[in-house]
């Protein structure tokens, strides 16, 4: 999104949403696809989607740094982006310390708190705000994932299933079972790391891989970026508790098993 922002800047254009609804993967790799929140850009004016940016994506990023803890289930709560005055509230106090927490957290939360009407009007420009876009990358590239080394399923073809020969002959099992299947795409449910979502891979066909463990999704994702695959979909998703339809008329956005 930022890479996106700081090319239409050059173009004299700029986003008026950042949502990370606005993205989609398509063949393996993030699309941009709602080419109508380019607008004209003025520079004279702040960036309108700045706080979205910062709930929907540098926020969870944040709590996760700090607390090491997996966001996924409270963005499933906070669906339009974790509000400033929560996160502010819910991280550490030594994140203080961070140049970032204090700009784009702290102080943002103090402004939105401040009901004065006499405050200066702050004057913008184009090179301040390709600044803001510069520090917000080199936060992005600074952050570490926020789930511990070892999770609740990221070390089962290590040291959970029974031995290799185990292995060796599931996948025999699961290879002699969809070959006698006519098929376009497959759900891997339960995928963990996609150790099968990659062998099904191979038959180039569509695969998603669901799991609900964020540590294994995020290694399956690395996987197909590094090696290039375009037709496997890494999903986090509690297939116990699935993502419902929401929204008016619970028609905003589909459950889980209706876009599968």
């Amino acid at each position: 999104t930022l890479s996106v922002l700081r090319t239409s800047i050059e173009y004299g254009m700029i986003l008026k949403d950042a949502t990370p609804f606005n993205i989609q993967f398509h063949k393996g790799r993030p699309v941009f696809i709602d080419t109508l929140s380019f607008d004209m850009y003025d520079p004279s004016k702040p960036w309108v989607a700045y706080r979205q940016f910062c709930e929907t994506f540098l926020f969870p990023l944040y709590l996760e740094h700090y607390l090491k803890i997996d966001c996924i289930k409270l963005l499933s709560t906070y669906l339009t982006g974790i509000p400033v005055e929560v996160t502010a509230k819910m991280l550490p106090a030594k994140s203080k310390w961070s140049l970032g927490v204090r700009l784009h957290v702290l102080l943002q939360n103090n402004i939105k708190n401040n009901k004065s009407s006499n405050q200066s009007k702050a004057v913008f420009s184009r090179q301040k705000l390709l600044t803001v876009v510069s520090h917000l990358e080199s936060i992005f590239e600074s952050l570490k994932p926020g789930y511990p080394a070892v999770t609740t399923w990221s070390n089962y073809y290590e040291e959970t299933i029974l031995g290799k020969e185990y292995l060796i002959h599931k996948e025999a099992l699961v290879k002699k079972f969809c070959s006698s299947l006519s098929y376009c795409t497959i759900v891997d449910l339960g995928a963990n790391d996609g150790h099968f979502a990659r062998l099904l891979a191979e038959k180039d066909k569509q695969v998603i891989a669901a799991d609900i463990d964020s540590r294994c999704i995020n290694t399956l994702y690395q996987y197909t970026k590094q090696h290039s695959l375009t037709n496997i979909i890494a999903l986090i998703a509690d297939l116990s508790n699935p993502s419902p339809a929401v929204g008016f008329n619970n028609a905003e956005r589909s459950s889980l098993q209706a876009r599968l």
